[in-house]
């Protein structure tokens, strides 16, 4: 496939996206997180760790938060606002009448949602060290200094768990899209999110469940490795098969 229809593709979604509230949304849904955190931290008896491991601790749980609850909703929201630019049928017609090949138009769904969660990614990222500063400065006992921060070990795990969603991301895309229904997708992603809830805590299942792949970073027992080859490999998989059905897809 030509890159150049990708590229044309994607131009296409940017400028959709501005009728959609998806990236306002990219970066509401990690402040809210870090403003629940921080409220938390603020009202909490002075505690018995400070300096860095306190900002691991800070971190982690933004992070645990994040991964567990939010961005599994993110994720749904995300892919459903996308699906539903091209809802009608008339916008498929539309699409699919154009002189842009079909695999370059979902590529460029999967790649667009993807990046948004990077964004947001990056939006939660730079917001814990934003947050834990301002904590530090409401209560210097607590010496969140910005030159105890452990970038290097918490940039890791904010990036792994960015990886790990992969999976449910070109799920919950393809969903959206062979569907195309906002219901139906938020319907799935909402279920799925409630039953990797109920999975979280199992030794097995709890550790390869697309959805709480990302919680593998702060599972004491987690297995990184197999997790990203889950996350990855499977990811591929997924949107391989996503594109060759939404190829071959039949619009009246």
């Amino acid at each position: 496939m030509n890159l150049k229809y990708i590229f044309r593709a994607l131009s296409a979604e940017m400028l959709k996206l501005k009728r959609t509230v998806a990236l306002r949304v990219a970066v509401i849904a990690p402040m809210v997180v870090i403003v629940v955190i921080f409220l938390v931290y603020h009202q909490r008896e002075p505690l018995n760790v400070t300096g860095t491991d306190l900002w691991l601790r800070f971190s982690q749980e933004i992070l645990g938060l994040w991964a567990l609850l939010m961005l599994p909703l993110f994720v749904t929201l995300e892919a459903a606002l996308l699906g539903a630019l091209e809802s009608s049928e008339k916008n498929w017609k539309h699409l699919f009448a154009l002189p842009i090949p079909r695999g370059a138009i979902y590529s460029a769904k999967i790649i667009t949602t993807i990046g948004i969660i990077g964004l947001s990614k990056i939006v939660l990222f730079v917001g814990a060290i934003t947050a834990g500063i301002l904590l530090g400065l409401l209560k210097p006992n607590y010496q969140l200094l910005l030159s105890n921060f452990p970038f290097r070990h918490v940039a890791r795990m904010y990036l792994l768990t960015y990886f790990l969603a992969w999976l449910m991301i070109t799920i919950q895309m393809w969903v959206s899209v062979r569907w195309q229904s906002f219901t139906v997708s938020v319907s799935t992603g909402i279920s799925a999110t409630v039953f990797g809830y109920m999975l979280i805590n199992s030794q097995k299942w709890g550790k390869i469940y697309p959805w709480t792949l990302p919680v593998n970073v702060l599972a004491q027992n987690g297995n990184i490795t197999r997790a990203m080859m889950i996350s990855l490999i499977g990811g591929l998989i997924i949107a391989i098969i996503g594109g060759l059905e939404f190829i071959r897809r039949d619009v009246a």
